[in-house]
């Protein structure tokens, strides 16, 4: 009788020759730390040792397409000071860099071209950039530490997973991972990135139309009158889902920021924590927005100032916004020329099933639980729980309606009267 081999066996078994074929075909390197190893052709190459560059200088140089670099889990590591990038491709394009470690060189940790892979890398204490990739690349299980400029930095069209940028320097506009058009960054954290000398901190920086989701972005912490953002973008970009927490504004007028964007942006989703300004001109912001967005299902609690007389708002729009079933709460500003809103927004907004609740003024009656300035605004079935002011139109023109309040100083009617056209307002209880 003909014995058959079982189907699972026989793949596993390719399977393993093919993994140790992939293995016996890589041609071992070994740079000499003085000058670099150049990659002229395309195949696999495995680093053979540990390396510590003793000049100035680029270690491994790779001159062609299609290049599979297994750093073998070694480490490379510069001289610190003058030039010279760990890994560097410097024509070609299409390589994969991964299992090893980079630091300290004067110019950057790894610099790949378009179409990269990279990763199961640590970057870390490198001058210029961490790690820095062309259009069209793919990078994950990267950790990018105490570099001089972002930890993580990407061309057009890449995907960012799985990441840690932590303790890079923000100055000159850099961030803790910052990507350019068209990028997803997922699951990644981007923590107490700041600046070393005066200037802003950003944990992660996209350009548009880009996907965030699932990102903390905390303890970013900027310097003199710049701004610590969590999360920056700017126009079409999907932000969800993310976590965006003590972000904290320079001491000489800065905003502490969780989540900035620009316009036609969906935010969705997110939690903004404890993100704070820390001087009389400053704010204190959960999510901050311009025009066209959808802010909906977020919670932005808890931002608010240490002690000073800035303004503070869980979130803050301009126009022509649709903010949704968000949760503002205790968002607190202190000194007497601080005010505190769940909600901020400017004109031609619609407001809708929201709940502000106890947001908080240290003087009365500086405190909103929904606060627009501009005119055409829809605010309707809003809940609003133990504000100074319920609601406050301040321009013509504006409906509000079947809006719930609980425990208010003053309801809609004595806030701003006359400026809006009132419907149904729900009164629950009292000063």
């Amino acid at each position: 009788m003909t014995q058959r081999v079982q189907p699972s066996l026989t793949v596993a078994l390719l399977v393993t020759l093919m993994l140790v074929a992939g293995a016996s075909a890589q041609t071992v390197i070994n740079p000499n730390g003085s000058t670099p190893f150049t990659i002229t052709s395309p195949g696999s190459y495995r680093l053979g040792s540990d390396v510590s560059m003793s000049t100035h200088n680029d270690c491994i140089r790779i001159a062609a397409h299609n290049v599979t670099l297994d750093l073998g889990g070694h480490r490379i590591r510069g001289t610190t000071a003058g030039w010279g990038i760990g890994v560097h491709q410097i024509s070609g394009h299409g390589a994969r860099v991964f299992n090893g470690w980079v630091a300290s060189f004067g110019s950057g940790g790894i610099e790949i071209n378009d179409h990269a892979v990279v990763h199961d890398v640590t970057v870390r204490e490198n001058g210029g950039h961490g790690l820095s990739v062309g259009s069209n690349s793919h990078i994950w299980s990267v950790t990018a530490i105490g570099n001089t400029h972002s930890g993580i930095d990407t061309g057009n069209g890449c995907l960012v997973q799985d990441c840690v940028a932590r303790a890079n320097n923000t100055a000159g506009g850099e961030a803790g991972i910052d990507v350019g058009l068209s990028c997803t960054v997922r699951d990644c954290v981007a923590s107490g990135n700041s600046p070393t000398a005066l200037g802003s901190a950003v944990g992660i920086s996209s350009s548009s139309g880009c996907t965030l989701v699932g990102n903390t972005a905390s303890n970013n912490i900027a310097s003199g009158s710049n701004s610590g953002v969590g999360i920056y973008t700017v126009f079409g970009t999907t932000v969800s889902n993310n976590t965006a927490s003590g972000n904290t504004g320079g001491l000489l007028g800065g905003s502490g920021i969780g989540i900035q964007v620009s316009d036609d942006c969906l935010v969705m989703g997110n939690t903004c924590e404890d993100n704070e300004g820390r001087a009389a001109t400053s704010m204190s912001l959960g999510i901050q927005a311009r025009d066209n967005n959808l802010i909906a299902t977020n919670t932005c609690s808890s931002n608010g100032h240490a002690a000073s007389s800035g303004w503070c708002f869980g979130i803050d729009a301009r126009d022509n916004n649709l903010i949704a079933d968000n949760c503002c709460s205790e968002n607190s500003s202190l000194g007497s020329a601080g005010y505190a809103h769940g909600i901020q927004a400017g004109a031609a907004n619609r407001i809708e099933e929201n709940h502000c609740a106890n947001n908080w003024a240290d003087t009365i009656p500086n405190s909103r639980g929904i606060d627009v300035t501009g005119a055409h605004n829809v605010v309707l079935a809003n809940t609003i729980v133990e504000q100074d002011v319920a609601i406050d139109l301040n321009s013509t023109q504006s409906w509000y309606g079947e809006n719930v309040y609980h425990s208010t100083i003053e309801d809609a009617a004595s806030a701003t009267p006359g400026n809006g056209y009132r419907a149904d307002q729900v009164v629950t209880g009292g000063p």
